[in-house]
């Protein structure tokens, strides 16, 4: 049930990982800077070798695509953080229209500080994968250009 989906707001792109028990997200890409992942709950083993485990944060470093196996019996979450003010840092990642839309998008309900009810997902169950996932740029789009709340 391997999975990543990406929220965002105007200034942090982040994308949500979770994995089971031997299963490996990998990003096909990199970047020229490193970045944070924070593990949130279970165990991962790295590309890097380093395994981590409760809750931890870890830099990957520049020009080094991200590859995490989950090692723990029960499942393994981890957020993977970019800036998203740093013009170099998200021109790296996402097309110039998810870009804009990064840069201007609210959810309809912004101005009354919470959504109501049945507006927000509860569930991204459908879209899980069963085993490796490899999570590329054009993902990255394709998740950013279908979010409507």
């Amino acid at each position: 049930m391997a999975t990543s989906k990406v929220i965002f707001t105007t200034e942090t792109l982040a994308i949500l990982n979770m994995l089971e028990n031997g299963e490996t997200i990998s990003y096909n890409w990199n970047v020229d800077e490193d970045y944070s992942i924070v593990l949130v709950e279970g165990s991962i083993g790295l590309h890097d070798g380093n395994t981590l485990t409760g809750v931890q944060e870890h830099r990957i470093q520049p020009n080094t695509n991200l590859d995490a196996t989950c090692v723990s019996s029960e499942r393994a979450y981890f957020i993977t953080l970019f800036d998203a003010e740093k013009d170099d840092l998200i021109d790296q990642i996402i097309s110039s229209d998810s870009k804009a839309k990064l840069r201007s998008y609210s959810p309809s309900w912004y101005d009354n500080g919470i959504p109501a009810t049945g507006d927000t997902v509860s569930s991204w169950e459908s879209q899980f994968n069963s085993g490796h996932l490899v999570f590329s740029k054009s993902d990255i789009d394709t998740q950013i250009s279908e979010t409507n709340e």
